[in-house]
């Protein structure tokens, strides 16, 4: 039986938490897109633009997660 992508995110459940997921807006501040075309110059990030920054890594990454598992759960479903 094949599963679509939508039916098995609903059932995936990553064993990694994305980072800042429970911190409010205001401490998840896009740096701008200057900042993120030319990146860190000799400075300290705030708080709320490095909670940012972790936050779209650790969400892209959870997606890629989920995609993976899914391409391998169709793989075995064909196979089996």
């Amino acid at each position: 039986m094949t599963v679509t992508y939508e039916q098995f995110l609903k059932t995936y459940a990553s064993p990694h938490h994305v980072w800042a997921s429970l911190a409010s807006s205001s401490d998840r501040e896009d740096p701008g897109t200057t900042k993120v075309q030319y990146g860190w110059q000799i400075e300290k990030p705030s708080h709320s633009t490095f909670n940012w920054w972790m936050r779209r890594t650790d969400t892209r990454l959870d997606e890629l997660e989920k995609r993976v598992a899914w391409l391998v759960a169709e793989k075995e479903a064909d196979n089996g």
